[in-house]
């Protein structure tokens, strides 16, 4: 099998991410989507609008962002912010609707080989660019190869082995191996464009001036400042109900919260806890979270002392409390999570199934005292200036067993080649499943994974042989037993302790209807209206 060179300065990433919420207009609301689905649906691409095109009343949603897109190109852009925006001026091949299936999108139709290591995609016809010009299966051929040659996206290069026209509306993809996550990773990073344009405009123009299928169309970019976006109205599903977007960019918290309140925005992302109740007490305004796909661990080098010994390793996870990390760190933000794998990611079996340690202090000082260290031990813990409160915590936390815990804080840019070059012993990191499958995220125990995403150096011989297994079962039932074994080997053998699941929330006017799709991919406006 080809070497899943996974980029992990994608994979991993802990800044703010755009929200992946579904709502509703009756105040806060927590809940779990299923998992995505690799089976192709029948019918048409699945629009979430819950109301359509001619219900509203307003003609504009002004919504205030902490930041702004990196880039409008597909195959360069490498962050969330960058990545909802394109979503929605861009179309991929396939997407994933508000329950995490995959459904149609520019492709109408797909048939997987028999032998599982190619897709045949029927390309919708019809469909124009915002200039006017045709989607054709040279255009889908074209955005596909870029992706499978960008840095940006080596995951996807890692996977996709070529991709070939077979006639004006037929497209085959090749698959390095038969990756059953292949379709969720086209969602993800097949964003078409047209090939006409780049080659009459060039590159820095098509970056400049982007051009897709998409239900909104870019119409002013004042960096730092302002994006505006208006509804095509020759969109394939047809005029989005809010023909305006304005983007403002208010990177203060406060401030974008006080623009909610006052109505200078309409929606904002990500407030904190303390403004969560703020907003809940206020009538004029809604609010939704969710349970997001951004995960943090403390990580430990297996190789280095005293981490080891397997026993140490034990000793802290059991002396680890979950629920005092997210209320005294992310003010309840935050989902307590147990495995590397998050409850919706397609494979997991789910904790209730697994022999995982408990949260246990008498039995963890005992596994310390047979670990050798009767006395405890002193520690170094390493993490980032916005990890420290975290940090604090575990302090408390492991000297109720005897461990002294010493905290290092590094810089943001630095900790991730320190982890990575085995400087770091122990350590507080974080990551992210693209996918919303296993394969990446059980990559991180792997032998081969090591330097990539394997930060802790642990090899097991039987994981890695069920690893291989499990990415070559297409049957759901089947491959969830196998994951099953290897979340158990990795629950006794404790390479990490994953602490929590980060919240994706959102505030908004309560005159906006909102569906959110749930899938990284973010927030599709198409989808929001304003009540009649």
């Amino acid at each position: 099998m080809k070497k899943l060179k996974i980029s992990v300065a994608i994979l991993l990433i802990l800044a703010m991410m755009v929200p992946l919420a579904a709502c509703n207009n009756n105040g806060a609301q927590t809940s779990t989507p299923p998992g995505g689905s690799s089976t192709q649906p029948s019918g048409d691409p699945g629009s979430n609008a819950s109301t359509q095109p001619g219900t509203s009343t307003r003609d504009t949603l002004v919504i205030g962002l902490e930041g702004e897109p990196s880039s409008f190109v597909p195959w360069i852009a490498a962050d969330p912010t960058s990545d909802a925006f394109i979503s929605n001026v861009y179309d991929p091949l396939v997407r994933r609707n508000n329950q995490g299936q995959i459904v149609p999108s520019l492709a109408e139709s797909w048939t997987l080989a028999d032998d599982k290591m190619s897709f045949d995609f029927k390309i919708r016809q019809g469909v124009k660019f915002h200039n006017g010009y045709d989607l054709t299966a040279d255009d889908v051929v074209f955005s596909v190869y870029q992706a499978s040659i960008a840095p940006a996206k080596s995951f996807f290069g890692a996977i996709c082995a070529e991709v070939e026209k077979i006639d004006e509306t037929t497209v085959r993809i090749h698959m390095a191996y038969p990756e059953q996550a292949f379709l969720q990773y086209l969602a993800r990073i097949t964003a078409i464009g047209s090939k006409q344009y780049y080659d009459e405009v060039g590159e820095a123009t098509f970056a400049a001036e982007p051009v897709g299928t998409g239900a909104y169309k870019l119409v002013d970019w004042q960096k730092g400042y302002k994006i505006l976006l208006e509804s095509y109205d020759d969109y394939f599903m047809g005029p989005a109900p809010i023909k305006n977007i304005e983007i403002q960019i208010i990177m203060d918290s406060n401030t974008r919260l006080a623009a909610l309140e006052t109505g200078q925005v309409d929606l904002i992302y990500s407030p904190t806890g303390l403004q969560k109740e703020q907003i809940l007490k206020n009538s004029a305004l809604g609010y939704s979270e969710q349970q997001g796909e951004i995960f943090s661990y403390i990580g430990f080098n297996v190789t280095r002392p005293p981490f080891d010994n397997v026993k140490v390793r034990r000793a802290l996870a059991m002396s680890v409390n979950r629920d005092d990390i997210i209320t005294g760190a992310f003010d309840g933000l935050a989902y307590p999570l147990r495995v590397y794998l998050a409850p919706q990611t397609q494979g997991n079996p789910g904790e209730d199934t697994l022999d995982l340690l408990p949260f246990d202090i008498e039995r963890a000082k005992a596994e310390l005292v047979d670990a050798g260290f009767p006395n405890g031990l002193d520690i170094t813990f390493s993490c980032t200036e916005g990890s420290r409160k975290v940090a604090t915590i575990l302090q408390d936390q492991w000297k109720q067993i005897g461990v002294n815990c010493s905290v290092n804080i590094v810089e943001g840019g630095a900790i991730m080649s320190d982890i990575r070059n085995g400087v770091l012993d122990c350590f507080y990191f974080g990551g992210m499943d693209q996918t919303n499958d296993a394969t990446i995220l059980l990559d991180f125990l792997t032998e081969k994974g090591i330097g990539i995403l394997n930060n802790f150096m642990y090899i097991n011989p039987r994981y890695d042989e069920l690893f291989e297994k499990q990415t070559l079962e297409w049957d759901p039932v089947k491959r969830k037993e196998i994951v099953k074994e290897m979340l158990n080997i990795y629950a006794q053998d404790v390479p990490l302790i994953p602490t929590h699941l980060l919240i994706s929330n959102m505030a908004y006017n309560k005159d906006l209807n909102i569906m959110i799709d749930t899938s990284f991919l973010g927030v599709m406006f198409r989808e929001f209206s304003w009540k009649s």
